[in-house]
């Protein structure tokens, strides 16, 4: 890695770090930061199931403090879930019961996980 990469990438670095803290430092920006946030980790989990990782640390990084970004981590996984049930209907929820507990286990485990990335972040 030459000079110029390393400047680069410390530049690139700090104004992620910039911008984030000013989402988190803003209460209504922060708000607004966490809809968007659920709206594309909504979107990216009916595509996939990493979708609820990435749902989780886009919800977790507009989070002031990693203990409210696992609580933002484990909302988005329930709200996650409940649109799970909404698309699939209580009908086929029933009918697969046993199985339908782990997933949703699975989906709030899966986005609590990812919200820990406001701990590196």
């Amino acid at each position: 890695m030459t000079a110029d990469t390393t400047a680069d990438h410390e530049t690139l670095s700090g104004r992620v770090d910039a911008r984030l803290e000013a989402v988190r430092s803003s209460r209504s920006t922060r708000r607004i930061a966490l809809v968007a946030a659920v709206a594309v980790g909504v979107g990216l989990s009916l595509l996939h199931w990493v979708g609820l990782v990435a749902g989780g640390a886009l919800v977790g990084i507009t989070r002031r403090r990693l203990r409210t970004a696992i609580l933002a981590g484990v909302a988005f996984g329930l709200v996650a879930a409940g649109g799970t049930v909404l698309l699939a209907g209580p009908e086929l929820i029933d009918a697969v019961r046993p199985v339908s507990y782990l997933s949703v286990a699975v989906g709030v485990l899966l986005s609590a996980w990812g919200s820990l990335a406001r701990y590196v972040l």
